[in-house]
């Protein structure tokens, strides 16, 4: 479905530049001499029915080079949003063009990052969950109030927006149901409502679910069933099935090893601000074989993030990198960072 005034024009940042030869060289940080690329022409990408019923918006970033004719080229996703909004900014950022990068008047090829920003606000899908979503975040710090009044009409909110079919709701109400903590304990309609929760394509039920599937292992057709919807609750953006899929593509383990599909899951949650995404996914881009010197760089980037954030195991692998890196590495890593990690507007 195609939303072109609910998608907010393209942020354009270009850190790193350096002259295309037959091997594109080791990335630069622009300087004087070197005048970058202008926008020429745009494609507006298109929002997915996913996202939609997501109420999904926020930015994705790709790193590219933009050759010395203006055409993008080599373009890699750096910061996804999943629920298929990649997919359509990448198909839509091919089809840009640019007035070429010029160094001493002549026009060069040049890295750079790109973000392409999706915004619902104003729309109709938008203003309904936000409704739904008002409704429940204010029904939750009340759930276990001492006020008794209060406690039951949050209850009845949880309960009225699980039978509107809201995600979070229904997935909510089933632990409640299994806990017996706040209502009386019926495991039969907590089953039920996860169930319906996962339908409603809510990623936290899909992974509960679809985990129950695979470690239970009862059949081979259980167990494949299970990875299936535990990849697509990583879609659906559940960090924990994110984190899942990305340690089973690196480890080879019940799946082909696959490192690039590691790395596309780690992604989706370390664009989210979870460390131990961010610590993995630096981890797999310094291993690379042949790895190129902006993915080291994107490495030292999330490195940095996690650092920031208290990880001691990012802090530490940052200093064993750090005797390597040169002054303007490690100001381009940082300059990087506020590309890596974006805000992103998701269901509860």
């Amino acid at each position: 479905m195609r939303i072109s005034p609910a998608i907010q024009r393209i942020g354009l940042a270009f850190l790193f530049a350096g002259v295309c030869a037959a091997a594109p060289p080791p990335p630069i940080l622009i300087g004087p001499g070197i005048t970058p690329p202008k926008l020429l022409h745009a494609v507006d990408p298109s929002y997915t029915d996913d996202a939609l019923r997501a109420g999904i918006w926020g930015s994705v970033a790709f790193e590219m080079v933009v050759d010395d004719t203006g055409k993008p080229t080599d373009i890699s996703l750096v910061s996804p949003l999943g629920y298929g909004l990649d997919e359509e900014a990448e198909t839509a950022v091919s089809q840009w063009r640019f007035s070429p990068a010029r160094k001493n008047g002549k026009p060069v090829s040049v890295f750079a990052i790109i973000q392409v920003n999706f915004n619902l606000r104003g729309h109709a899908v938008y203003i309904h969950l936000e409704e739904l979503r008002t409704q429940f975040n204010m029904a939750l710090p009340h759930l276990k109030d001492p006020d008794k009044k209060r406690q039951q009409k949050a209850i009845e909110t949880i309960q009225k927006l699980a039978k509107e079919k809201f995600g979070p709701a229904m997935y909510l109400l089933a632990q409640l149901l299994q806990t017996g903590e706040v209502i009386p304990r019926n495991s039969g309609r907590a089953d039920e409502l996860m169930d319906g929760a996962a339908k409603a394509h809510y990623g936290p039920a899909l992974f509960q679910v679809g985990s129950l599937l695979y470690e239970l292992k009862t059949s081979t057709g259980d167990a494949e069933n299970g990875l299936r919807m535990i990849e697509k609750a990583a879609h659906f953006g559940s960090y924990r099935a994110q984190l899942f899929m990305g340690n089973r593509f690196n480890d080879g383990r019940d799946i082909p090893r696959d490192p690039d599909r590691a790395s596309q899951y780690f992604r989706l949650c370390a664009s989210m601000g979870h460390t131990d995404c961010e610590v993995d996914l630096a981890k797999l881009l310094i291993n690379t074989p042949n790895r190129r010197p902006h993915e080291y760089l994107q490495a030292i980037a999330w490195l940095q993030l996690a650092t920031e954030q208290g990880r001691p195991e990012a802090r530490d692998l940052l200093g064993k990198e750090m005797p390597h890196l040169t002054s303007e590495q490690i100001s381009a890593a940082q300059r990087l960072q506020a590309k890596l990690v974006h805000k992103v507007e998701v269901r509860p």
